[in-house]
């Protein structure tokens, strides 16, 4: 329900400051995002010391709010972020002069972002605790709000109630495995779900009340909260069988801060270069291995005729190829990286290891990487884990896909939203990534993929790209990503 307009402006400057990570280092991240914006555009050097002062000081927000940055020896601690800011504040004071006035000039708000065919939705969940936090039920009180955003609009709060009521916890449990699916963790077929009585009623929760404030929008700027990450909006349907995508133009972010990014160049760069990885070969000695995946050496190989007719410089790793090391080389200096194997996420409820940080459960599977599950920082283990990832310099990528299961879960928090693979590759600094909800077919997945590609080489942007693929596999034109349960499983986050 919409709340009162006293109520609305107090919640919104309360929520939107909440939405802001609280430390003194904070003030200096958004310095840095300033700066950005005003630094010359073909200023690479400068740009690059800026990314990765923004980079560390995520990584440490992340460490900072798991507790984990004291156990783990890799995690990125403060005098790093801080030498970091520094190194980037000294080559913009010795390049340019710019007055006080102007560095001190705030960020634009989205609603001066923003075009008028667009509007931005910023979900939020507040949450209130008993006296006891170790007890069965340690949440007293759970509320999801809405802010909706216009141009030159001021936001509008929505108060969509219990998100536990709209999404029971049986909707939030693992997706099933269709036959062959590129998941770490299973092997063979179980039962199915059916998608749309999974997430039947959530248009109604999630979109319908805001309604009033989408007239005349074709274009959606999401930024989930919590359990709405694993929520494929996309695939939401109204009373009339319509879905979302059908409506707008759904574009993911991971944060409300993505929408600074959001105007920039949407199109695949003209030229570059391209690192795809498929058809691995997983086994290591006696060791058998995750199943093999044929139909990922066919997706990388069409991807790749593809992309060298656009004339891209592509490398391929096969076979025993894509090792942890080789990757990251690799992967610091393209344009495109494109990863079809498995992938897996599992928390406490689903078998994962109990007590472990989300990101040592968050995973895509390389080359020889056997049976074992280290859960450390090690290049030679065959496994990429997304605390892993938030050490890499990814700032150069344009898009990066992880065509593999279950790539976009991880788990709830409340800071950030989730932990998991997204938040990773938001910290390494890939400007956008695309990603899945749920295990998904091999066979589909290739040649959705590919028919994906074929529209971003025809000059399609990120997002329409996608969502034709998505409609073309919803008319059958795409073999074997007709059903919804292949189709509605990707999701491209912009950050």
């Amino acid at each position: 329900m919409r709340a009162s307009q006293k109520t609305m402006r107090r919640w919104c400057r309360r929520l939107l400051a909440v939405r802001r990570w609280p430390t003194l280092e904070n003030e200096k991240r958004d310095l840095l995002r300033r700066l950005s914006r005003l630094i010359d555009p073909n200023d690479l050097e400068t740009r690059h010391l800026i990314e990765a002062g923004i980079q560390l000081s995520l990584a440490y927000q992340e460490a900072a709010s798991s507790g984990d940055s004291s156990d783990d020896p890799g995690a990125v601690q403060p005098d790093q972020v801080e030498a970091a800011y520094q190194k980037a504040i000294a080559k913009v004071m010795a390049k340019y002069s710019f007055s006080q006035g102007l560095v001190d000039k705030p960020l634009p708000s989205p609603g001066t972002l923003l075009k008028p065919n667009q509007a931005l939705i910023d979900y939020f969940i507040t949450r209130k605790w008993r006296a006891d936090r170790e007890s069965a039920e340690p949440l007293e009180d759970e509320r999801l709000y809405a802010i909706v955003t216009r141009k030159d609009q001021p936001p509008r709060l929505y108060d969509l109630g219990d998100p536990r009521r709209l999404i029971p916890a049986a909707r939030e449990t693992r997706m099933a495995n269709l036959r062959s699916t590129r998941s770490a963790q299973e092997r063979g077929a179980v039962t199915l779900v059916d998608l749309n009585a999974t997430f039947t009623g959530l248009y109604a929760g999630l979109i319908a009340p805001l309604e009033p404030s989408l007239g005349g929008a074709d274009t959606l700027f999401v930024v989930p909260d919590g359990k709405l990450f694993s929520v494929p909006f996309p695939l939401l349907q109204d009373g009339k069988g319509a879905t979302l995508d059908d409506h707008f133009a759904v574009r993911m972010l991971t944060r409300p801060e993505s929408l600074l990014n959001a105007s920039v160049d949407q199109s695949l760069p003209k030229t570059g270069r391209a690192l795809l990885a498929g058809g691995l070969d997983y086994a290591r000695g006696p060791e058998k291995g995750a199943e093999p995946l044929p139909g990922t050496r066919k997706e990388v190989d069409a991807i790749a005729s593809i992309l060298r007719a656009d004339d891209y410089s592509v490398q391929m790793l096969t076979g025993t190829a894509a090792s942890e090391r080789t990757l990251r080389e690799d992967m610091e200096q393209a344009t495109v990286a494109h990863l079809a194997t498995h992938g897996a996420y599992r928390d406490e409820k689903e078998g994962g290891v109990g007590g472990v940080n989300a990101l040592w459960q968050s995973q895509v599977v390389l080359s020889q990487a056997g049976d074992r599950q280290s859960m450390k920082r090690d290049d030679d283990d065959g496994r990429l884990y997304g605390m892993e990832l938030t050490n890499w310099d990814l700032s150069g990528l344009d898009l990066l896909v992880l065509s593999a299961c279950e790539t976009a879960r991880g788990q709830e928090t409340f800071v950030g939203g989730l932990r998991g693979l997204p938040t990773a590759i938001n910290i390494a600094g890939a400007k956008r990534s695309l990603l899945t909800l749920w295990p998904v077919d091999d066979a589909g997945t290739a040649a959705f993929m590919v028919g994906f590609y074929h529209y971003l080489a025809a000059g399609q942007t990120y997002p329409e790209a996608l969502r034709q693929t998505r409609r073309d596999a919803r008319d059958g034109k795409i073999s074997g990503a007709q059903d919804s349960r292949v189709w509605a499983a990707f999701v491209m986050f912009e950050n």
